[in-house]
């Protein structure tokens, strides 16, 4: 019994000394092994579930993408719509294509309309015109120079020219045409305004105050407008003349010129 006794404590105290050697390297390696196989089942678990939820989730997508398609299909066939394509299936390169065609087109378009404006014009050496009155030229137009001015005694430019005739004298159109004002002014005494083809107005001045057209009345080449007066006080100092004008496109242009070239 003794025996037994001595020979289990020395057991122990060997196993103690065994312990107190060994034991931290034991159990530091039992440590890490644990905590290895506690990473491996987390990243395992966490693997095993994304891969068992993501097909899910893009089928799901799929199926209701699918079922909003054929929904939308569905009902544009009910009410007899076109059905749309995918935007995806549409070509860049057909895009890319149709754009030259379509510039071509509006160019062509604005070519034509160019020419159609162009038809419906008449040239201006190809419009007839004639003498709003018969009589000697007193004075010319002056083209933008200076010339002097004997009634306002001064250097002014001469915008028209001015044609000797008796008071009461028929003053006519020139050419076709509408009336597009009738007034007085303070130095050109009473005025007709006729507007032409081609952007063509003539001006009568200097005309009795009874004249026989209105605003907005057709006249023919020809057709008398109006007497000649003395109401323009501009040119109170020459005989009496009809002082008359001719514009295109708002710019002054020569009267006997004009008349002349349409004649050849």
């Amino acid at each position: 019994m003794v025996i037994q006794m001595a020979n289990l404590h020395f057991g122990k105290n060997n196993f103690s000394k065994f312990i107190k050697g060994n034991g931290f390297y034991i159990a530091l390696a039992i440590c890490l092994a644990g905590a290895g196989f506690a990473c491996w089942a987390a990243i395992n678990g966490t693997l095993n579930k994304v891969s068992t939820q993501q097909p899910a989730a893009v089928e799901s997508e799929s199926e209701d993408n699918w079922a909003f398609q054929d929904t939308e299909e569905t009902a544009r066939n009910e009410q007899g719509l076109p059905i749309e394509q995918n935007a995806q299936s549409s070509s860049p390169e057909l895009s890319a294509e149709s754009q030259p065609s379509q510039a071509s087109a509006t160019t062509s378009q604005s070519a034509q309309d160019t020419l159609e404006t162009a038809k419906t014009q008449t040239p201006l050496q190809d419009m007839l015109f004639v003498q709003p009155i018969s009589g000697d030229t007193v004075n010319n137009f002056s083209n933008g120079e200076l010339m002097l001015d004997k009634t306002m005694n001064d250097w002014r430019t001469h915008n028209g020219i001015d044609i000797q005739a008796e008071i009461g004298s028929p003053v006519k159109a020139v050419t076709d045409g509408k009336v597009q004002k009738v007034y007085t002014d303070s130095m050109w005494g009473t005025v007709v305004e006729i507007k032409h083809a081609n952007g063509i107005v003539s001006r009568y001045c200097s005309l009795t105050e009874a004249v026989l057209v209105k605003e907005g009345d057709k006249v023919e080449i020809g057709q008398e407008i109006g007497c000649v007066g003395e109401t323009a006080a501009a040119e109170v100092s020459l005989p009496t003349h009809l002082h008359f004008e001719l514009l295109k496109s708002g710019k002054y242009i020569d009267p006997l010129k004009t008349i002349e070239e349409s004649k050849q």
